[in-house]
């Protein structure tokens, strides 16, 4: 569990970072069960990373990480080359990729 102070401070981080305009500013109302910390220690710390290109040809940046307190794989996304912050949500299709919840695939 992690300390206040280190809450804050990841908090922080997350109202700092770049966001698409509309949907990466609004991910926590769209999707309420992500805490800013959590995005932000998959993003410091991701348990996978790949690129994909939407149909349209813009890179994204996809980082797959584990929340212990949520029992769930988080799916983090990122937009072309400044990274911009546009989405994270629990992606149930990642236990498929991964063999199982992220609490079987411990480091």
């Amino acid at each position: 569990m992690e300390e206040p102070d280190e809450i804050l401070r990841l908090r922080r981080e997350f109202e700092a970072l770049p966001k698409t305009p509309n949907h990466g500013e609004t991910v926590l109302e769209r999707h309420p069960e992500i805490l800013p910390e959590w995005v932000m220690r998959i993003i410091h710390d991701p348990y996978d990373r790949w690129q994909e290109l939407s149909p349209s040809g813009e890179a994204s940046t996809i980082l797959a990480g584990r929340v212990p307190e949520f029992s769930q794989w988080i799916r983090v996304v990122l937009l072309g080359d400044d990274n911009l912050f546009h989405t994270a949500y629990p992606d149930h299709r990642l236990a498929d990729l991964y063999g199982g919840r992220p609490w079987r695939n411990a480091q």
